[in-house]
Parts: C-alpha cells; structure tokens; sequence
C-alpha cells in the first residue's frame, strides 16, 4: 500500500525531531588512494534520502568499478525505501508506523538501526528520540499556516514519544498505538556505513569517498599523503567555509546544525532539530561535527551533541567506549572543539572565536 507522500529531506529523528543539519561538509581535496599507484575513477551521484549521494570509487578496471557503483547504489537505496516514512510500502518505516500497536516483523537492515537508536535514547533520556515524528509534522503543519504551534498542541504531539516503550527482538517490532517513528538521524549515516563495508570487502577498489551531503566516509588515503582534506561549512555564511579537517581510512565525519533545514514561520528560521523536552526547535548550538569510525554513531552522535549544552555533551562523549572527536559552535559563536579533532581554522572575517582546548 501506498501514498504519495512528499518526502521531505532530513534527518529527522531524534529527539527531537530533528531535521538534521548536516550538511555542512565539502570534501575540498580527494585524488585516488594508495591501494595502487594506477588507478581510474568513477564518480555518480543520485538522489537518495532526498539528498545527493556521491559516490567516487578509485581502481584498476573501470568495468569493475561500474558494478561496484551499481552494487552500493542498490544497497543505499534499499535502506533508503526501508527508511522512507513518507511513503508507506509494506515493511518500511512507513509502514511500520500505519500499523503501530501491533507487533511485526522487519528486514535486520531496520532492525539494526533501530537497536541503536533505541539504545541511544536510553543513554540520553530520550533526548535523542525517533519517536517525534508527529512533533515534525506539527511543524510542517505550522509552516503552511505560517504561525506558530500552541502549547497545547505541542503537548498533544509529544505524547507517546517514549522510546523505552519500543519492543524490538529478533526482528519482531512493536511500537506505541500512536507513535511515529522518524530515522531522519539514523538512516543516511546506516546506509553510508553499509555502503562502506560493501566497498571495503572489495580488494581490487584502492579507494573509495561516500558523500551524503553532511555525511562522508573514506576509505584508503590519497596517494603520496596520509588523509583526506575536508572543508567543512560556515554556519553563518554557508558558501563558505569555515576551516578544514582530515579524515584518514574508515573515519566518518557528520555535522548536524541550524542553518540548512529549517521551517520559516512568520518570517523567523525554525531549524529542524527538535527538543523532545520542550517540543521546540532546539537552541543550545549553532552546529556540532563530529569525527569516528562508523556512520550510523556519527549520524547519531551529531545530532545528540547538537541538542546538549556542551558541558553536557562533551561529559556524554567521555562515558562512550569508542573514540569519537567533536567541534561545537555555539550561539555565540565559540568554536570549542576535543583535543584531538584535526582542524585548521578559516575565518579571515574573525567572526568566530576560536577557543583552543
């Protein structure tokens, strides 16, 4: 069964409903890996999870390439439908939500995702939540008429957001009568981190760069250095940037921030990244980058430090069991960053101020 739907572009979910933010990275230096000295590249974008998906594959065989790149469009986009709440087709997340109070049983491809989301809520209390997606379309609802939500229609649509209260095992799924899930902070960064593990497997690539707009990943290095040189986005002045960073084999870098996905509602720029506190877009800080080595936490990961103060997030990061670096701009415009996120900065205008750890 299916309806016709727009999807909208986002990332949603968190806890907030988030529409995500990311896309605030530009891969600014990338040449083949150094796999082998004698490598051909491919490059092909689509549009996937109503963002451009760029995949550029570095090797020898150029027909090799070709069904690489068809190999991990094909997967991308299976997580892509798998995702898709917009559109409701049997087993997707669209579905999913239709056929909420019920229990039933989903591809290990949600699964997965879920099981992480889930466990990510739980670490946060909820802040990071896919269960907002009615608190998104209030907000939608909201930018057509072109007013702002009442309280009483924001408590309405936070009511059963819980998700502790989401039953997952062995694929079999039940979620609250009521509840609608939104993977809008999962599923780019799943899909870049399955895709990557496709390529990976494949000895002939020398190299390899998944871009989701927001969302990299890299395999191998550029030939003759030792990582990969990325731009990544003035918050303020988005045709610009804002500094640069490195990314060496397997690093995954995301950004989630306030400035690409927003809602304009008597002419004031709501982003898209939701408190599920408060059911208002959140405003603790202006963008959070985060560097790893798995693109499903990175997506996670952006968005729950772009909802925290920074004390908080940065007390979050240091409880984790896996490396994971971070940079945070505040409303202010203090750029804060872990000692060991990589990062020259760019601002000749000095709108920033840059606070060295």
């Amino acid at each position: 069964m299916t309806t016709n739907k727009k999807r909208s572009n986002k990332k949603t979910v968190l806890t907030i409903g988030l529409f995500l933010l990311i896309a605030v990275i530009a891969v600014l230096f990338v040449f083949t890996t150094n796999r082998t000295s004698q490598s051909q590249k491919l490059e092909e974008t689509q549009i996937l999870m109503d963002t451009p998906v760029t995949l550029t594959l570095y090797g020898a065989n150029e027909k090799t390439l070709r069904t690489d790149k068809n190999e991990a469009f094909a997967l991308f986009s299976k997580i892509d439908k798998l995702s898709n709440r917009y559109d409701i087709i049997e087993g997707n997340i669209g579905y999913i939500n239709s056929e909420s109070g019920k229990t039933i049983t989903i591809d290990p491809l949600l699964a997965e995702q879920l099981e992480t989301a889930i466990a990510y809520s739980q670490k946060t209390d909820n802040q990071f939540n896919i269960g907002l997606g009615k608190l998104i379309e209030l907000w939608k609802k909201k930018e057509i008429e072109n007013t702002l939500p009442t309280e009483d229609e924001i408590s309405l649509s936070l009511k059963n957001t819980d998700s502790s209260e989401i039953l997952l095992a062995d694929n079999r799924l039940s979620i609250p009568e009521g509840m609608v899930l939104d993977l809008g902070a999962v599923s780019k960064g799943y899909a870049i981190e399955k895709t990557w593990q496709l390529l990976n497997a494949k000895q002939h690539l020398t190299g390899a760069i998944i871009n989701g707009g927001g969302n990299v990943k890299v395999l191998g290095t550029p030939p003759g250095k030792d990582s990969y040189r990325i731009g990544v986005q003035d918050p303020r002045e988005p045709d610009q940037l804002i500094g640069t960073t490195t990314l060496t084999h397997e690093d995954t870098i995301s950004t989630s921030g306030d400035y690409q996905r927003y809602y304009t509602i008597n002419g004031i720029k709501c982003p898209h990244i939701f408190s599920s506190r408060t059911g208002f877009p959140a405003k603790e800080n202006v963008a959070v980058t985060v560097i790893t080595q798995n693109g499903m936490l990175a997506d996670i990961l952006s968005t729950t430090l772009y909802l925290l103060p920074y004390k908080e997030g940065l007390a979050f990061l240091e409880n984790l069991l896996f490396k994971v670096e971070a940079l945070w701009i505040s409303k202010d415009l203090k750029i804060t960053k872990t000692t060991g996120f990589p990062f020259a900065l760019e601002d000749e205008k000095g709108h920033y101020i840059y606070e060295t750890p």
